[in-house]
């Protein structure tokens, strides 16, 4: 399988910064695609105008942070498998998320 292929911001923090670290502490193959180019020129190209995405080769785009991050979480053994932990676990990152 082809690396998969995280699209953000050329930045650290916001709503990409999660997806990185996720793949980080599952110590996966993937490509940290920082964008830097003109984002009206971008935007368009996007699953709903934004990022970040993720691209799984073979598979397609998906896009939402917490989206990608239960993909992540997954695909590499990083949530729950108890069915009330996990979704305590997706009850944090909805918080999380009307925090932003």
């Amino acid at each position: 399988m082809s690396a998969a292929i995280l699209t953000y911001f050329d930045f650290p923090g916001g709503r990409g910064e999660a997806s990185r670290l996720a793949f980080h502490i599952a110590n996966a193959d993937w490509v940290d695609n920082r964008f830097s180019g003109a984002w009206p020129d971008k935007k368009p190209t996007t699953p709903f105008g934004a990022l970040p995405t993720l691209e799984i080769p073979g598979k397609g785009v998906i896009a939402q942070s917490n989206a990608i991050l239960c993909y992540i979480g997954h695909e590499y053994g990083l949530l729950p498998t108890d069915s009330w932990e996990m979704a305590r676990q997706l009850a944090l990152m909805c918080a999380a998320e009307d925090l932003r």
